[in-house]
């Protein structure tokens, strides 16, 4: 199983990704969004979903806005590969995907790059020789009070599957 750990946007949201991209002509279009906090990898036996989940259940936090800002080539603006939206969460924001890395760190999932928080609006098949930074008029915020357990996938139904949802609060 291909797993990561994420926080969802909300549907309210989207509209504001889906106009930016129209702003990248050429790229191929993300279609759900999402601001990863871990990858886990690959290739996930099953079996290992209870002791996953077990860890991410004792995980708390309390809820917190994240807001949207300027959308970048990675990673290099001279030949970038996509385009992503950065993404303010404060210390709580850093504070969770450290909390998720450690426990995923304890099964031996150890994250493959530091913490960069941002939204995938697309990649490209072949860069364009380069793509602007674009800072939008507006930035719009959303709570986070919960994060998700995915598994990616290729469907026709979409391309990722929410596994389990960890709400703010205290650990059950």
């Amino acid at each position: 199983m291909r797993l990561f750990i994420s926080i969802n946007l909300p549907p309210e949201i989207y509209p504001y990704c889906r106009e930016l991209q129209t702003r990248f002509p050429g790229m191929k279009n993300t279609e759900e969004f999402h601001l990863t906090l871990q990858f886990l990898g690959d290739d996930i036996p099953e079996e290992r979903l209870p002791e996953i989940k077990n860890r991410l259940d004792g995980i708390s936090f309390t809820a917190f806005p994240v807001t949207l800002h300027e959308a970048l080539p990675f990673p290099n603006p001279k030949a970038p590969s996509g385009v992503w939206i950065v993404c303010r969460g404060g210390v709580a924001l850093h504070q969770l995907a450290e909390r998720v890395r450690a426990a995923m760190g304890n099964l031996g999932y150890l994250p493959d790059e530091r913490f960069l928080p941002h939204v995938t609006l697309g990649r490209y098949k072949k860069g364009p020789p380069a793509v602007p930074k674009l800072i939008p008029g507006e930035s719009p915020s959303f709570p986070v009070d919960a994060f998700h357990l995915m598994q990616s996938y290729r469907d026709p139904q979409g391309p990722y599957k929410t596994l389990a949802t960890f709400r703010s609060g205290v650990p059950r």
